[in-house]
């Protein structure tokens, strides 16, 4: 099975880059069959991205109503993503509308998800407000070893 793991936001924009970061944490533990990518708002590269791969997971931070640092898990393909959220982009053309017009397209992967975590400063700054969430790892850890063939490997 063929994985891929893409942490989204701006290095520049405080919690925003919460999805970069947790995706350099990941990559750090060397998984067998993922690949690991970074985009940094791109809609459209972000559907080329996700073509050819069985499973999608998209890593970004998220506005919503709940507590700062809480994480949510979303599967797209069940319908899941209801757009309750705000997912902060700077860019005209973000994740939303990239995995809506992937669906209407039919190039949506057959397994995405998206692991959203509860920012709250999405200013212009390079430090987070928001700690990343040891849970949310491991919950991505745990969605990448179903049904699948990856595993984590000794360095």
């Amino acid at each position: 099975m063929r994985i891929k793991i893409i942490g989204i936001g701006n290095i520049n924009r405080s919690d925003d880059s919460l999805g970069l970061v947790i995706l350099q944490q990941l990559s750090e533990m060397k998984f067998k069959n993922v690949i690991f990518e970074n985009n940094y708002g791109d809609g459209f590269a972000l559907i080329e991205s996700m073509k050819n791969f069985d499973k999608v997971i998209l890593i970004d931070s998220i506005s919503s109503d709940s507590n700062v640092g809480k994480f949510h898990k979303i599967d797209v393909n069940k319908n899941q993503f209801d757009f309750k959220f705000s997912l902060p982009s700077t860019h005209s053309f973000g994740i939303l509308e990239a995995i809506k017009l992937a669906k209407q397209l039919k190039k949506l992967p057959n397994r995405c998800f998206v692991f959203g975590i509860e920012g709250k400063d999405f200013s212009f700054s390079k430090d987070l407000s928001t700690k990343t969430n040891s849970k949310l790892v491991n919950a991505i850890i745990n969605e990448i070893k179903k049904n699948s063939s990856s595993r984590l490997t000794k360095c």
